[in-house]
């Protein structure tokens, strides 16, 4: 059906099942390679390779009667499943149905030696949706606080992922956090240009004589998990980018630019991460400008226009010392809470309700609720900051909701519409499959198709704990 083979590390995905898997589209796919990928990452043939390489040892029997092929199977199905959502392809709720039909496709007996039964296995696919839905709504979680600018807090979230799960994307999440966290550090005028990490140059921190040592701590720190994230994928092009990134904030433009024209834009040209590669273009051309040289920058933001690159165009317009349009100065900001189901944050701030089961522990400082239920259309999320006694709410619209905002803005709206009706973001933040666009009170996640695919609000509040 499907394997990975590790001495040329390549995932066969036989045609049978590829074409099993086409009726339930990209996330039935995505789903078997990130099992799979998990075996990989999770060492699952380690031990069984010890045991068959020393199988003429006592110990090599020991280790083989251990081996545990059921809870393998379990483990790439719940980290394999968050893998393919983490790529971008939704979380993928018919594993069950996959099961049966590739058992079914392939004549496949229901009782395997070493694997579960056929029953056990499908229904050991229900329950991890289960706790893979718990995983999920952690990193949305971190993705959410990083929208509204709560660095420190998303970096926790993504650290708690990475106690469950190791992959490029999260270390180079933890990153990107901690590089965005460093930014409040800057003083505005050090931060003439829009870095290739979306930003917000409003921030409140304050910048006293220790906000360099702050800074600097925040930026090593992001290039260590960068290379942990090209440690583990040489060819991940992002993590390239966000090391020059984080170079370039630091001062150090010498390594900045090889890691930008030299690494970056030739990996993700390899790759065919194009947008990598056009925000590769994008930082070359800041780097440019900081040094003087005005006619190259001019020419490598143009050319990383032709690609549509808003960013391009921004930085473009303040190399020429053009006005730029600010979410202050948009008429077309909101201001609105939208109420879904009758329901809306400032009502269900002052008397929060949570499912008992789905509280996690972040830490001692932060603890994750959440509340929803099936009957609902919306999900409630929020994270409890002990030390301040600030809570962070977001109530998001779930899949299949019909509601939309005061605007008409709602689920399968396009960018366009949204932009028309909301003007420019106060916030975006890139995802593997569109971004995350923050206005006052407003969120929108916007998909491949540059269309929303899902939206809600935010609020933050002193907590009545």
């Amino acid at each position: 059906v499907a394997s990975i083979d590790y001495d040329r590390l390549e995932i066969v995905l036989e045609e049978k099942a590829y074409k099993t898997c086409l009726p339930y589209g990209d996330a039935a796919i995505a789903f078997l390679l990130g099992h799979e990928l998990t075996h990989y990452y999770e060492k699952h043939a380690w031990r069984n390779g010890f045991a068959t390489d020393y199988s003429d040892l006592k110990v090599g029997e020991h280790i083989k009667e251990l081996h545990d092929q059921v809870a393998n199977e379990t483990e790439a199905d719940y980290l394999g499943g968050f893998l393919a959502y983490s790529a971008g392809y939704g979380m993928f709720e018919k594993s069950d149905s996959i099961i049966s039909n590739l058992y079914a496709a392939y004549n496949i007996a229901e009782n395997i030696k070493g694997y579960p039964s056929l029953q056990d296995r499908m229904e050991l696919a229900r329950r991890t949706i289960k706790k893979l839905e718990a995983l999920i709504d952690v990193f949305d979680m971190a993705n959410l606080l990083s929208a509204i600018g709560k660095y420190a807090e998303a970096y926790e979230y993504y650290s708690f992922i990475l106690m469950q799960f190791q992959s490029r994307e999260i270390y180079n999440n933890l990153g990107v956090s901690a590089v965005l966290n460093a930014l409040q550090y800057f003083d505005k005028k050090d931060l003439k240009y829009r870095y290739v990490l979306e930003l917000d140059l409003e921030s409140k921190s304050s910048r006293d004589a220790n906000s360099k040592k702050i800074r600097d701590s925040l930026l090593h720190q992001a290039i260590r998990h960068f290379d942990a994230a090209i440690g583990m994928d040489p060819n991940y092009a992002p993590a390239y980018l966000n090391k020059a990134t984080a170079l370039a904030l630091n001062g150090d433009t010498i390594r900045a630019q090889f890691y930008a024209e030299q690494e970056a834009f030739y990996i993700a040209m390899k790759n065919n991460y194009l947008k990598t590669a056009t925000d590769a273009i994008i930082l070359t051309g800041i780097l440019k400008a900081r040094e003087g040289d005005i006619s190259s920058a001019e020419i490598l933001f143009q050319n990383a226009m032709k690609y549509g690159s808003q960013l391009a165009k921004t930085n473009l317009k303040i190399l020429r010392n053009e006005v730029i349009e600010t979410p202050s100065s948009n008429r077309n900001s909101s201001n609105e809470m939208i109420a879904i189901d009758n329901m809306d944050l400032k009502t269900f701030s002052n008397e929060p309700g949570y499912n008992q089961g789905k509280v996690i522990y972040l830490n001692p400082e932060f603890t994750f609720y959440q509340y929803h239920e099936d009957n609902l259309s919306f999900k409630i999320f929020y994270n409890l900051n002990k030390d301040s006694r600030v809570i962070d709410y977001f109530m998001f619209t779930k899949n299949d909701s019909k509601t939309k905002t005061s605007k008409q803005i709602g689920i399968g709206s396009s960018l366009q519409e949204l932009e028309s009706k909301y003007g420019t973001a106060q916030q975006t933040i890139e995802t593997p499959q569109g971004s995350i666009m923050v206005y006052d009170k407003l969120i929108f996640i916007i998909g491949k198709e540059n269309k929303v695919v899902k939206w809600g609000s935010y609020l933050s509040k002193k907590s009545v704990f």
